[in-house]
């Protein structure tokens, strides 16, 4: 299998050369190259190919929860049952990322207390 990429210039140091272009690695100072990182899992037990190897970082993806907040308020109760302590991205009605003070009360609701009241949207897991 024939790997694409584009081959990175000889790093530098005060405009000096000090290392080799790479493919497959990164030019390290002084003409050495660091590992894929294909190679490095190869070297701490993967087996297989690199198509093997780049299917096993997919992950399971995550169900996610949106919560529409349409009453203003300081406090948000968020029921979100995805059996997870999960994390939260909140947005005002005008779309501005907004910070609160998050409580976990368990593995499917939790609190979002904010300085001020406010409608807005939570997005919760992902």
């Amino acid at each position: 299998m024939k790997i694409k990429g584009v081959v990175k210039p000889s790093p530098t140091i005060g405009g000096v050369a000090t290392g080799t272009p790479s493919l497959s690695g990164t030019a390290l100072p002084f003409g050495g190259k660091g590992d894929s990182a294909y190679e490095v899992a190869v070297k701490e037990g993967f087996e297989g190919s690199v198509e093997e190897w780049l299917e096993s970082l997919k992950g399971e993806p995550y169900e996610s929860y949106i919560h529409h907040q349409s009453t203003p308020a300081e406090t948000w109760v968020v029921q979100h049952n995805l059996g997870r302590k999960a994390n939260v991205q909140i947005v005002d009605s005008a779309g501005t990322l907004v910070l609160g003070e998050t409580q976990h009360i368990d593995d499917n609701l939790l609190l979002i207390k904010f300085s001020a009241g406010f409608s807005g949207t939570a997005y919760v897991g992902g």
